[in-house]
């Protein structure tokens, strides 16, 4: 279904670029099985431009068809041929095709169903993305089945934690274990159907910097099939020293600031004073604190301190 849907969606083929508008066999009535010569008698056919452009050259002439609806208006259509020295469909070919229609149409529901997951899905991970959240999700034998770009980043980073023998690893030793008995205590809840709250730990880096921030939860799951191993498991970890990346176009626009606001009210959200904001903008104080001021004014604080929470809060990070 997935590629007939497209077919009729998104047209980048030779039949689509020069014979779709003049193909009298699209858009049939939903659910009935028809035949080209219902629509087209085979003289006035054989004389079209659709019939010698389309069908002649592959030595067709009979064609049969149904399309089919999801009830969320997603259409896919079906088209079977013959050629030129084979007989035309009989209404007992028609009755047969009717039989598919049921299988057609839960294909395409199901087809609908995956396609708007995938895209809940996409947009969840984008979002966790967005967050510089880094996500692992492991498996019931503890082995690594998917990660983000920002879990990719921590493992290039060598930021205390690692892949080893696909599987989550921390260099400190101690934490590795802890780690370990937090994934099974959190896999062993999941078996025996027992609810329990998100476990957390922090990590050491190696550098001695402020420790990354870890939390194993489990993944709800229906029953699975069996020999299936889907994932059990999703750790997540984030760094204290990350850096905010909200667009400065999109706190503008959030809290109605000037460009120039905008920018030195990401540099304090990213934990600098007033006097580094400004060095690193290039600007200087008296100009540092007028921006400051009207920043207050449109927010609506008045400490350095609320402006950093209340942009660390909003949104704008999800843009």
């Amino acid at each position: 279904t997935d590629g007939f849907s497209q077919e009729v969606q998104q047209p980048d083929n030779a039949y689509a670029q020069q014979f779709y508008a003049t193909d009298p066999f699209v858009n049939l009535p939903a659910g009935d099985v028809v035949t080209l010569q219902e629509y087209f008698p085979l003289e006035q056919l054989q004389q079209s431009e659709f019939y010698l452009g389309c069908l002649e050259p592959f030595n067709i002439l009979h064609l049969m068809g149904v399309d089919i609806q999801d009830p969320s208006g997603l259409r896919a259509s079906l088209r079977l041929s013959r050629g030129v020295d084979a007989k035309a469909f009989s209404s007992q070919d028609k009755k047969l095709c009717s039989a598919l229609i049921p299988h057609l149409q839960r294909a395409l529901v199901i087809h609908s169903q995956i396609h708007h997951i995938e895209s809940e899905r996409a947009l969840y991970a984008n979002t966790v993305d967005q967050l510089s959240v880094a996500m692992f999700l492991l498996n019931e034998q503890r082995q690594i089945m998917k990660t983000n770009q920002a879990a990719d980043l921590l493992l290039k980073e060598k930021q205390g934690i690692n892949k080893v023998s696909h599987c989550l690893a921390l260099d400190n030793q101690q934490d590795n274990q802890q780690l370990r008995n937090l994934i099974n205590k959190v896999i062993e809840s999941q078996n025996n159907d027992q609810t329990l709250v998100a476990q957390a730990l922090q990590v050491q880096r190696p550098n001695g910097d402020l420790p990354l921030g870890l939390i194993v939860r489990s993944i709800p799951t229906r029953e699975r099939i069996e020999g299936e191993s889907g994932p059990a498991v999703a750790v997540f970890v984030s760094d204290p020293l990350h850096k905010t990346q909200a667009p400065a176009p999109v706190l503008a626009q959030l809290f109605g600031f000037t460009p120039a606001e905008a920018k030195l009210a990401m540099q304090l959200a990213n934990g600098l004073s007033l006097d580094e904001a400004v060095e690193a903008l290039g600007v200087s104080r008296n100009t540092g604190r007028a921006h400051l001021r009207s920043i207050f004014a449109k927010t609506g604080v008045t400490q350095q301190t609320q402006l950093v929470r209340l942009i660390l809060k909003s949104v704008a990070s999800l843009g």
